[in-house]
């Protein structure tokens, strides 16, 4: 009986764990680098906040069967940019105390789908130079 009391408190520690880390996409290696989070210049989508908009809704794919609860909900992504303004490496913000449901968790990697088809950015600048940067875009899902 202890064996099994001993397997269900590890794989219960286990479907927590896989639940409480954001989802990402990219190469992590850019959050060692210096990072700038407030820039004299913010880097700009092609196009500017229209060109934005139009890739998201060009390019969102709203998940099927997630309940009208969570049809308006937002997911808050974190995005690093490079000194090109490429999209290096993009993970969604979450508390990390939450247990998220399999909807969330549809909604969170269909966001970092998103951003993962993202084209570069113009980059973000200080003191007139190219720097990497980072910013959270909320994403927002409306069915």
């Amino acid at each position: 009986m202890n064996v099994f009391k001993y397997f269900i408190c590890l794989f219960s520690l286990f479907l927590i764990h896989s639940n409480l880390f954001a989802q990402s996409w990219g190469d992590s290696s850019i959050k060692d680098q210096p990072l700038f989070h407030a820039v004299e210049v913010n880097p700009k989508f092609p196009g500017g906040t229209k060109g934005l908009y139009k890739f998201i809704g060009n390019n969102l794919e709203i998940p099927k069967g997630i309940p009208i609860s969570l049809a308006r909900s937002s997911v808050q992504v974190r995005i690093y940019l490079s000194d090109a303004g490429k999209v290096i490496f993009a993970e969604v913000q979450q508390d990390h105390l939450q247990i998220l449901s399999e909807d969330q968790m549809a909604l969170n990697k269909a966001a970092i789908r998103l951003i993962s088809k993202m084209p570069a950015w113009s980059p973000a600048t200080q003191n007139k130079h190219k720097v990497p940067c980072t910013f959270v875009l909320p994403v927002i899902f409306i069915n």
